[in-house]
């Protein structure tokens, strides 16, 4: 028996020799191949066809022949005619006075401390002289749902607490004008100065568009928009991976990234904390699915929510957020980007004379490592600002200048616009864009509707999974291989042997 195994093993052996032979040569001409390389790099062959037929898409965009997932611009078409009557049922927001100084009077010495959307000031603190001591006190923005007064006192940096009317106040209190703040023998009038009034809901409208652009074949970006009577939840993801894979990992992110939100927005909750919590699961669900794929895949995110005239932001990647305040547009997000050179195999980059290409990699980004730390953000968003999220598709294609003209106009056609402008320059990428305008006149029921698409989700959907496949499942479609059908021949080969050794 003994000899008998050493002769079927030697047989095997000699019968895979060639299957081993040919996937070490496969594997080589799989590094050395130049259109793996090219696929990396955008595709050269593809990148000559949608040059080649770059004005054609533009020209079928223009038609709307070519799908351009955008905002229903019906909605305002049919905004413009609503009765009266329909429109008086419109509830307003209420509104409450934004101060902007704050005025403590005592005699001829009056104290000044400036705070809410004139200063952009979230707190502030004034030192009033109060007998033999000074009280330092700490003031903020009331809650908006609190009537008494725009202001609150919310607490004492320093020296015992005062009076306020007579009585022991308990923080946070709402001050209002005629209030007096006193200890001992001291006290002070309280004067505030109100220039502007704010409605005491976020409301908003917004625009979105995204497009696969002339150079590309598949659209791998993807919107999240949520809208709730507390909140608001919009965010861009790019995805990068080979196949359908970037495709799949920024439309999971999108989804998982609302399912947090809708979990959430009912309750009073920190919004950095949140969303930090759902880019970690994002990533780590992303980086679980990365190890059972042949090829690596992430996305870039770029999201925000609004609440309370507050814009929370969690960023990772090249995407965008632009500020648009007093028609000056400012970047807040950073580029998670580093240019580095192209490697090359050893023997291409010994025979090379001039220096390796450049490229650009992200830095961070969901899927990039096992763990992420997103860059969080926390602005003023004051009735009139404007919000822009974009891929790099956009920013790109277009100038700065081009994008900050375009995001002045009409909230309602300027993301429409943007893409298409983008288009028609030869973006390289897809190109995504999402514009928000914090409404001063607003409703409580938004005029607008988000509608969901291929590429845009929007709202919740109970049937979204929290996982991008179960993990038996296979990650990417390959059909069978030279090699795998080698050995499948080889062992029926080795069985057919084994059985005719037995037999005879």
């Amino acid at each position: 028996m003994n000899a008998l195994s050493n002769l079927l093993y030697g047989f095997q052996r000699i019968l895979l020799a060639p299957t081993q032979l040919f996937r070490g040569i496969g594997q080589g001409l799989r590094v050395l191949n130049p259109l793996r390389v090219v696929k990396q790099q955008n595709t050269l062959l593809r990148g000559i066809g949608g040059q080649f037929l770059s004005p054609f898409r533009v020209l079928g965009q223009r038609l709307g022949i070519v799908k351009l997932e955008k905002r229903d611009a019906g909605g305002d078409l049919r905004d413009l005619f609503v009765t009266d009557a329909e429109r008086a049922r419109r509830r307003p927001v209420a509104q409450v006075a934004q101060v902007s100084q704050i005025h403590f009077i005592s005699g001829d010495e009056r104290y000044i401390s400036h705070i809410g959307s004139g200063a952009a000031r979230p707190i502030s603190t004034v030192a009033l002289p109060l007998d033999q001591y000074t009280v330092t006190l700490e003031l903020s923005p009331a809650i908006a749902s609190d009537a008494r007064g725009p202001v609150a006192l919310t607490g004492i940096r320093s020296g015992p607490m005062p009076k306020i009317n007579g009585a022991a106040p308990k923080l946070p209190y709402a001050l209002r004008t005629g209030d007096t703040i006193s200890a001992g023998a001291t006290s002070y009038q309280v004067e505030l100065l109100m220039f502007d009034r704010t409605p005491v809901v976020t409301r908003v409208d917004a625009s979105y568009a995204t497009s696969t652009g002339p150079m590309r074949e598949n659209n791998e970006d993807a919107i999240a928009i949520a809208q709730h009577p507390n909140a608001y939840l919009f965010a861009v993801a790019d995805g990068v991976g080979a196949g359908q894979d970037g495709d799949e990992v920024s439309a999971f992110t999108c989804k998982y990234l609302l399912t947090a939100f809708h979990q959430n927005v009912p309750y009073t909750l920190p919004w950095p904390d949140v969303l930090t919590a759902a880019f970690k699961h994002i990533n780590a669900e992303v980086r679980a699915w990365v190890r059972r794929s042949p090829s690596p895949a992430g996305t870039t995110l770029t999201a925000v929510v609004l609440k309370d005239w507050t814009a929370y932001i969690a960023h990772a990647g090249d995407s965008r957020l632009y500020l648009c305040r007093g028609g000056i547009l400012t970047q807040l997000t950073q580029d998670h980007m580093q240019r580095r050179p192209v490697e090359m195999p050893t023997q291409q980059a010994v025979e090379q004379f001039d220096p390796p290409p450049l490229r650009d990699v992200l830095t961070r980004a969901i899927g990039k490592g096992d763990m992420i730390t997103p860059q969080m953000l926390t602005v003023p968003f004051t009735p009139g600002d404007k919000l822009l999220l974009c891929s790099d598709g956009l920013t790109d294609a277009l100038e700065l200048d081009e994008i900050a003209e375009i995001v002045r106009g009409t909230t309602a056609y300027a993301a429409e616009l943007l893409v298409k402008r983008a288009n028609q320059k030869d973006a390289k990428d897809n190109v995504t864009a999402v514009v928000v305008e914090g409404l001063v006149d607003a409703y409580v029921d938004d005029i607008w509707e988000a509608q969901g698409s291929d590429r845009v989700f929007v709202g919740y959907n109970r049937k979204w999974s929290l996982k991008l496949r179960k993990p038996g499942d296979p990650i990417t479609e390959v059909g069978p291989t030279g090699a795998s059908c080698l050995n499948v021949l080889v062992v029926i080969l080795i069985i057919a042997a084994a059985i005719w050794i037995l037999n005879r």
